[in-house]
C-alpha cells in the first residue's frame, strides 16, 4: 500500500507519515419535523437530553468549544453507524439530532430540510489526511496524487462552508 485517506487523526506509528489534505466543519443539526416533536434544542443540556444519531457506538461524548470555554456532553440515541449517508438520511427522517460534516449537509441546511443547532457551540474540525509509509512519500506519483487531492478537497471545502 502506498497511500490511504483517513478522516481522523493519523495513526501514531513510526513507519507512517501523514499529510493533511483538508479540514471540514462538524455541524450539529436536526430536521424540523424532529424539533416539532422534541421541542427546541437551544442549549447543550437540551441536546444531551435529545435522542441523537451517533457515529460509532453510543453513548458518545461530544466536546464543544463555546464562548464560555470547553464543554462536554454525553449523548445517546436509537441509531449508531459509521456511515455519514445513513446518519444524514436518519436525521432527515426525524430519527434524532446528529453532527455531520458540512459537505454532507450543506444543501439540506440551505433549503431548510435541516436546521443547524446551537451554532455558537463548535465541535472540533474534521481533518483529512493522506497516510503513507515513509518510503512512499519519496515517490513522485504519491506526491502528485496528494497534491491533486489536496487541491480538490480544499476547493470543495470552500464550496460547502455553511
Amino acid at each position: 500500500m502506498d497511500l490511504a485517506i483517513r478522516a481522523a487523526a493519523p495513526p501514531d506509528h513510526a513507519s507512517l507519515v501523514a499529510r493533511e489534505l483538508a479540514t471540514y466543519n462538524r455541524v450539529v443539526c436536526a430536521a424540523p419535523s424532529f424539533l416539532a416533536r422534541q421541542g427546541p434544542i437551544d442549549s447543550l443540556s437540551a441536546l444531551a437530553k435529545a435522542p441523537c444519531v451517533l457515529h460509532g457506538c453510543g453513548p458518545a461524548v461530544w466536546n464543544f468549544e463555546t464562548p464560555d470555554g470547553p464543554k462536554s456532553i454525553t449523548v445517546d440515541g436509537p441509531l449508531c453507524t459509521n456511515n455519514v449517508a445513513i446518519i444524514r438520511d436518519a436525521v432527515l427522517a426525524g430519527v434524532g439530532a446528529a453532527w455531520l460534516p458540512d459537505y454532507v449537509i450543506s444543501e439540506e441546511l440551505r433549503d431548510g430540510r435541516l436546521v443547524r443547532l446551537i451554532p455558537e457551540a463548535k465541535l472540533p474540525l474534521i481533518r483529512v489526511f493522506g497516510i503513507m509509509p515513509k518510503h512512499a512519500r519519496q515517490r513522485a506519483t504519491v506526491r502528485a496524487v496528494l497534491d491533486i487531492l489536496g487541491a480538490a478537497l480544499a476547493a470543495q471545502a470552500d464550496r460547502f462552508t455553511v
